[in-house]
């Protein structure tokens, strides 16, 4: 115990532990999944917010009607970001 040298501050003792190919494989899959899934639910929070929220904020502020166009607009946008999303979770069902 005395004589075992003492990993730096902060660094865990098994940093430069190998890895077998198929762990690292799955792990590599695994976060290139994350990412992909992170992508996707986020350009879907992003037509949320350009397709929905903002057109409703226009609204309050101008006290405008809405017409059956913008609502049709509107809901496409939803359906987007519900298309998005629901890969996002597709994708997330192909972690390891």
């Amino acid at each position: 115990m005395a004589g075992d040298p003492q990993p730096p501050f902060g660094r865990p003792s098994n940093v430069n532990t190998p890895i077998d190919t198929a762990a690292r494989r799955t792990l590599i899959h695994n976060e290139q999944t994350k990412i992909r899934a992170t992508i996707l639910n986020t350009i879907a929070a992003g037509l949320v917010v350009a397709g929905i929220i903002t057109p409703l904020a226009s609204l309050v502020i101008s006290g405008a009607g809405m017409t059956f166009a913008s609502v049709m607009l509107m809901l496409i946008w939803f359906l987007g970001a519900v298309i998005l999303h629901s890969g996002a979770l597709l994708a997330l069902e192909e972690l390891r």
